[in-house]
């Protein structure tokens, strides 16, 4: 061993201008390792050489203590569960939903689920430590006239857990503590608000004039409003009557915004246009659109078309005005997808062309609004009886 002292058999020390007491010897490398502290008395200096003196007698095994505290460091750090808020994030960037990772508006809304309603509670806790019971207190805290909300907090808090303590997780087989009986459940009716002629002719006339082929778009072609802000006026075939959908805004954090293909591969597609819109479309694109990859909905400056700049209650005939003035305060723009694929259903269009018309890549929205047809179809036929027998055709 290589370490030598005038005063000592193993290793160095020498006392400091401050004071202390600094250790040091020369390891089985060659080279010199200092302790990675000084020591007030000498004593504790002896003895930190002396530890290491004995763990230099077998070279094989002898690691300097720089890199030994370093390794048991490491091990100390895989040994430590993450914090609940750590693995969500690491459940947001990995998660996939048949096969593609989320969309940045999902993330984006999930971020915002986690800081608002879910963190608070378990985000600086260890997932180890996290227990039914702490899940029941939080669930009873969730605010009681937000049935939605409390329903999506717990079915995201649940699914960060669900893959924590799953196969690949660092609790593989522990049980999930998020088991609240229907706790995921929506127990709020799946909105079916269907605007009448009546009330889109009202909107039509109260809505800003370069807005009026959105609304027209969005009912008779069943496009969404990301969609419709990235369209552009090469996407459109007047001649073909095809509007060619392959591409959306979505968001992508606070003020942020992304171009991207549509919600799924279902969305991308070949949209028909009756022809009673085609004139109106005609005149918005020779009146408000620019250059043949021109925005047919421009926002500020030519950037895309805000939500809150389109929709806002204090935009000069925005949808919020003129929803207002046709007595729908309760009528999303979303909804005129809706009243669209139900008109479709009410002139017999099956499940499959449904899809096709909204886009969308499972057939349950399809079906509702087939259903919703199917409804309307009972109360007319009720009526036609009426009229037999009335007597009164």
């Amino acid at each position: 061993m290589a370490g030598r002292s005038r005063h000592r058999g193993f290793g160095y020390i020498r006392k400091l201008p401050s004071g202390r007491y600094q250790a040091s010897y020369i390891g089985h490398d060659d080279v010199r390792h200092t302790a990675p502290e000084t020591f007030t008395a000498k004593i504790d200096a002896e003895a930190w050489l002396a530890a290491e003196h004995k763990r230099s007698e077998d070279p094989e095994s002898w690691q300097a203590p720089r890199a030994r505290i370093e390794a048991a460091r490491k091990v100390a750090e895989a040994a430590r569960l993450p914090t609940y808020a750590d693995y969500a994030q690491r459940y947001l960037a990995e998660r996939k939903v048949r096969g593609r990772a989320l969309a940045p508006s999902t993330v984006d809304g999930y971020r915002r689920m986690l800081a608002n309603y879910i963190n608070p509670t378990f985000g600086d806790i260890p997932l180890d430590e996290i227990t039914p019971a702490m899940v029941n207190q939080w669930y009873d805290r969730l605010p009681a006239d937000k049935e939605r909300t409390r329903r999506e907090a717990y079915t995201l808090a649940r699914a960060v857990m669900t893959v924590a303590t799953g196969a690949h997780g660092p609790l593989v087989g522990r049980v999930n503590p998020f088991a609240i009986r229907g706790g995921g459940s929506g127990t709020s009716p799946k909105r079916e608000q269907i605007a009448t002629a009546q009330e889109i002719e009202v909107i039509l006339d109260h809505i800003r004039p370069e807005w009026q082929a959105m609304v027209l778009l969005a009912l008779w072609c069943g496009m969404r409003y990301g969609e419709l802000t990235e369209l552009r006026r090469s996407d459109v075939d007047l001649d073909k009557r095809v509007i060619k959908i392959r591409r959306a805004v979505a968001r992508a954090g606070p003020g942020k915004k992304i171009v991207k293909g549509p919600k799924s591969a279902s969305g991308i597609r070949d949209q028909r246009i009756p022809a009673h819109i085609v004139p109106a479309i005609r005149k918005h694109l020779l009146t408000y659109v620019t250059g043949r990859d021109g925005l047919l909905f421009p926002g500020a400056h030519g950037q895309h078309l805000h939500p809150a700049r389109f929709q806002g209650k204090h935009t000069h005939r925005g949808w919020y005005g003129a929803r207002k003035a046709a007595g729908r305060d309760d009528l999303r723009f979303h909804d005129l997808r809706a009243t669209g694929a139900t008109l479709l259903a009410q002139q017999g269009a099956n499940i499959g062309e449904i899809q096709a018309f909204l886009g969308d890549s499972t057939p349950t929205a399809a079906l509702r609004y087939v259903r919703a047809g199917q409804s309307r179809m009972d109360q007319l036929t009720e009526r036609l009886s009426a009229l037999a027998e009335n007597g009164g055709w």
